[in-house]
């Protein structure tokens, strides 16, 4: 697959899966043992890429001690750096891409393959609005907005650090306002969310940031 790299939106850059030569330039050692625990290549190679993103990013800030930063996991499996307390990032990917969100606030970003709609998984995880508005769809739109509100309610748990729980259902987004909601209707955050089109493939991509500071 050729490299690609470009810029989602403003804090948020996407690219293409790099041959793992091409990461160890920005990769710390501690960063190159984790890779080692990965028995899959598919799962190391992506996520040596996300890697790379970060440290290539930090290299412009921090360019004497990028490498020295050490990665942690929250309580809730969220990954942080320590030293950074006004640094926040998220990694996501998917078969292929991979994308880095940074912000001086939380934020979380997903990216998905355009995915079938599936009923059983709107009734199962969606919002009633959310519901109400899939239904209220002609069918051939069906599956890009069953992956729009998909993907940017997996942004903002990531963001949060929640994960997908029995509360999934509990906050909505509304694809017009491009609001993430409460169920009485409170702005939780405002997110973009946009379609990638890589490789014959189509992709969507949803970063949020807390308390609505995002640039559309």
């Amino acid at each position: 697959m050729p490299f690609h790299e470009y810029m989602f939106d403003g804090s948020c850059i996407v690219s293409s899966v790099l041959p793992p030569s091409s990461t160890d330039t920005y990769l710390s050692d501690e960063d190159l043992m984790s890779l080692g625990k990965f028995r899959n290549e598919f799962v190391r190679n992506h996520s040596a890429t996300g890697l790379y993103l970060l440290r290539k990013h930090l290299s412009v800030i921090h360019p004497s001690s990028y490498k020295d930063y050490k990665i942690k996991l929250g309580e809730r499996g969220k990954p942080y750096i320590p030293a950074l307390p006004c640094f926040h990032f998220n990694i996501s990917h998917a078969s292929g891409l991979v994308a880095l969100c940074h912000d001086a606030k939380p934020c979380g970003v997903d990216i998905e393959t355009t995915n079938r709609f599936k009923m059983e998984l709107v009734q199962r995880f969606f919002n009633k609005n959310e519901i109400k508005y899939i239904e209220s769809l002609p069918e051939y739109l069906r599956d890009e907005y069953f992956t729009r509100l998909w993907t940017a309610k997996e942004a903002y748990v990531k963001m949060s650090g929640e994960g997908i729980t029995d509360r999934f259902g509990d906050f909505y987004f509304d694809p017009d306002s491009k609001n993430i909601y409460s169920e009485n209707k409170f702005i939780l955050a405002s997110i973009s969310v946009k379609k990638i089109e890589f490789e014959d493939k189509e992709f969507v991509g949803g970063k949020v940031i807390h308390n609505k500071e995002i640039n559309r």
